[in-house]
């Protein structure tokens, strides 16, 4: 760990340490920072402090408690927590759940800069995640059961971050209402969000949850093509785009698309509300119906992957970069969602809802104390200097009557006894006291882990399933068991030692168990068919092997010209070893024969065949037929016709009389 005087010290907001900038807007600074529990132990959170001119607006601050009260009550994995509202004198701030991740914004800007576009099996896995947020929220009602009728208004790739661990994570939910509410749009607050409102919002009219669903209906439009839907030179062409409404079909922009994406993206962005998804958990089921219809394959390891090698070097920073545990914090803050002023309260008093946050009397109590024993160590040692000082000095025991010396070295010997006892009392009571105090400092241990979700055994006994987690009161001096699970994962076991009140944080990333694959070998008669794997063609020709094949649905196709598609749909299991021996059947074509006049005799290849209009079926592809036509009175006719597999060859032809051709 670095050492602190390598790092400047952190800003303030209240008990939280401003450690890192992230971002500012028009609304608020962005801010990296610490927060603590009880015993000091340190927790990263997002910091907005809500910029000056906001704050003085009343109505604005009046709406954003208001809604506060509602954000810190929404607890779902795809939302990102807020977890208070802080005041320091006319400073508001808000503290959230800190994401190590980026921006659907800035994945998607990285994507393009390389040339490419987000894979279509990661777009479909993040907009069901926030689709799956939105529904959460959409539907969250009051104690009594009562709808809350929650709408973000600010949906955009910006308020939704994607973790370096692949988890999705809406934010904005409180600020974006109570901006919404007082109409504080130009001001910086939803600029450059317009291409993402739906046309109701855009119009200033009423708007409930569908308006969430459009504009995440957007941003899958965009992921998808790579183009911006309503985006112009400046706002008002913008608004007057979102009003319109008019939507392409993606499918016109990539023509290789499942036929899903353009039914998914039309219902989403019908200007007409009332045609859209009408919940968006109905979005996220037909997403999820596409993604695993479509790439089965897909893993929502794949996610975490994607990220980590996208931001390598920036994943790599971060990790390097460990702030480190500023000391003591000082100052108090004043939560703006307490309706009575917070009670001050001991060490051993401390609410559990604001154990994390408010800890001003615990922090000041203990200065207090170490301020005392400072000051009581200073008057003793004044005190001692007063009484060796008062004790008489050689230079007068000089003077003294010779019969008097016994005296003078009784009491050097006392002088010296009472020194060294002393000495040694002091030294004893130091060590005793620190032996004491070490004891009854247990360790405390911060755990985060990859992925998110696992089972955490402690000494035997399960502490929790998410990360991050705290494990206070850890005797030191005894070896711990630490041991993670998860389905798909390495079990991970290690045996830790803590010294008294150690304070340690470990970061574990948990190793994935590679499927057990399976292998597929086709053949067919004839060979040399073209192999397709889940309707995309592959580099190989039966008779051919597939091998490292993950476990899951495939779909199958075998194409030889001249002869009929091949396909089949197969489950392939953990180590399978699957054959197959397709006989293609050949893809027949037919010939329709019509004659002037009709009624003609039709030979084919010399054989008769029937009278026009005749149709011949089964006629094998690839091959050349002759096709000789008579009539009476009329010169016959023949023609060659080529068979081309699973079409019709139209064959026409007028006869010519006798006497005409004579005459000629």
């Amino acid at each position: 760990m670095a050492d602190e005087t390598h790092n400047p010290k952190p800003s303030q907001a209240g008990q939280y340490y401003l450690t890192e900038k992230i971002a500012q807007g028009g609304m608020a600074e962005i801010y990296k920072g610490l927060a603590y529990d009880a015993n000091g132990l340190k927790r990263t959170v997002c910091i907005k402090k809500i910029l000056p001119h906001i704050s003085a607006n009343p109505e604005f601050i009046d709406s954003l408690i208001d809604e506060a009260k509602i954000a810190v009550t929404l607890s779902h994995g795809n939302i990102a927590q807020t977890y208070d509202l802080g005041k320091v004198e006319d400073d508001y701030f808000i503290v959230m759940e800190h994401i190590n991740g980026k921006s659907l914004s800035q994945v998607a800007k990285k994507v393009y800069r390389e040339k490419k576009l987000v894979p279509l099996p990661l777009v479909c896995h993040f907009i069901s995640e926030v689709a799956n947020g939105l529904d959460y929220i959409h539907r969250r009602t009051d104690s009594e059961g009562h709808p809350l009728h929650i709408v973000h208004r600010d949906m955009s790739p910006q308020n939704v971050i994607i973790s370096y661990s692949g988890t999705v994570k809406i934010i904005d939910f409180g600020i974006a209402i109570a901006a919404n509410r007082l109409g504080l749009t130009e001001v910086g607050i939803l600029k450059g969000k317009f291409a993402y409102m739906s046309p109701e919002q855009a119009k200033g009219e009423s708007i409930d949850h569908r308006s969430d669903i459009f504009s995440l209906g957007v941003m899958l439009f965009e992921l998808i093509t790579g183009k911006r839907l309503f985006k112009a030179e400046d706002n008002r062409e913008t608004i007057r785009n979102v009003r319109k409404a008019s939507i392409p079909f993606v499918t016109s922009l990539r023509p290789e698309l499942p036929e899903e994406f353009e039914s998914i993206c039309q219902k989403a962005l019908a200007k007409d509300r009332r045609k859209r998804y009408r919940a968006a958990s109905e979005f996220r089921d037909d997403l999820l119906k596409l993604l695993h219809t479509h790439y089965p394959e897909f893993r929502q390891s794949d996610a975490s992957h994607f990220m980590q090698t996208l931001f390598a070097e920036e994943l790599k920073q971060s990790m390097e970069k460990q702030e480190a545990t500023p000391h003591l914090i000082i100052d108090s803050t004043q939560s703006a969602l307490a309706e009575e002023k917070t009670e001050h309260t001991g060490a051993g008093k401390i609410p559990e809802n604001m154990r994390d946050f408010f800890l001003e009397d615990f922090v000041e109590e203990k200065s207090t104390g170490e301020k005392d024993n400072y000051e009581t160590a200073s008057e003793n040692e004044e005190s001692a200097d007063e009484d060796l000082a008062s004790f008489p000095h050689e230079e007068k025991t000089e003077k003294r009557e010779p019969e008097k010396k016994s005296h003078k070295t009784l009491f050097s010997f006392l002088i010296a006894g009472i020194t060294i006892l002393l000495i040694f009392s002091t030294w004893y009571l130091t060590k005793t006291s620190k032996q004491a105090n070490a004891v009854v400092q247990d360790a405390q241990l911060m755990l985060s882990f990859e992925p998110a979700e696992a089972h955490v055994l402690f000494d035997g006994k399960e502490v929790g399933t998410l990360s991050p987690l705290s494990l206070n009161s850890v005797s030191p001096q005894n070896t711990h068991e630490l041991s993670m699970s998860k389905d798909g994962y390495e079990p991970y076991e290690k045996e830790l030692l803590f010294a008294n009140g150690e304070m340690r944080t470990l970061h574990i990333l948990l190793k994935e168990i590679p499927p057990a694959l399976a292998s597929l070998h086709i053949s067919s008669q004839p060979s040399g068919a073209k192999v397709f794997l889940n309707e995309q063609e592959t580099p190989y020709r039966t008779p051919t092997t597939l091998n490292e094949l993950k476990p899951g649905p495939y779909t199958i196709g075998l194409y030889l010209e001249n002869y009929k598609f091949w396909k089949r749909k197969v489950v392939l299991k953990e180590n399978d070893k699957t054959n197959y021996d397709i006989e293609l059947g050949l893809d027949f074509g037919s010939a329709v024969i019509t004659s002037q006049p009709s009624n003609a005799l039709v030979f084919l290849d010399g054989k008769p065949s029937g009278q026009t209009p005749l149709t011949l079926d089964h006629l094998e592809p690839g091959k050349v037929y002759q096709v000789e036509m008579w009539h009476e009175g009329y010169e016959h006719a023949k023609q060659e016709i080529k068979i081309k597999p699973g079409r019709d060859e139209q064959v026409r032809v007028t006869l010519q009389k006798e006497t005409e051709k004579g005459a000629r």
